[in-house]
């Protein structure tokens, strides 16, 4: 499974230059913990970093710093972990978790945003996987009985060992 399966394409994105308040304006708007920065506001712009509710609280809360006078550019951190669409689920949680990150920036070819993924899109497309290899065990075992059907009566004679 590769990340075009689940990458989000709607993102929610701010400038550099948009205040602190309005960014957090727009997660509690979208019910969102994180903004991609990006370089502009131009078609041709690149992501170049990701504001998170926690800088919020690290940067701006915490320091008792006023909200209105304070920019995105200010205290969003430009180390940005990037994947493809066409990066497997697996290489995903590698690049997520070597470098401490909880969302991915889904970019192109030349950098340019395709979308995000998050920890919590990885865990639900590995869970239905699993959910998926589960329900091979019981259905495993219905064919078989179909395709054997005396296979149940030596187990009732006795033949295997029960604790």
């Amino acid at each position: 499974m590769n990340l075009s399966s689940i990458v989000n394409r709607t993102v929610a994105v701010a400038l550099p230059h948009t205040s602190v308040t309005q960014a957090a304006k727009l997660m509690r708007e979208y019910h969102i913990g994180a903004l991609v920065v990006m370089s502009s506001d131009q078609p041709d712009a690149l992501p170049r970093g990701m504001l998170t509710d926690r800088d919020l609280v690290l940067e701006v809360l915490a320091q008792e710093v006023d909200p209105d006078m304070v920019t995105v550019g200010d205290i969003s951190l430009e180390r940005l972990v990037t994947a493809s669409v066409d990066d497997s689920l697996f290489e995903a949680v590698s690049r997520m978790s070597e470098a401490g990150v909880r969302r991915l920036v889904i970019v192109d070819e030349v950098g340019g945003l395709i979308g995000l993924v998050s920890m919590d899109d990885v865990i639900v497309a590995l869970s239905q996987a699993l959910v998926a290899l589960a329900q091979i065990i019981p259905s495993e075992l219905r064919a078989e009985r179909r395709e054997r059907p005396g296979l149940d009566e030596g187990a009732e004679a006795g033949s295997a060992w029960r604790a």
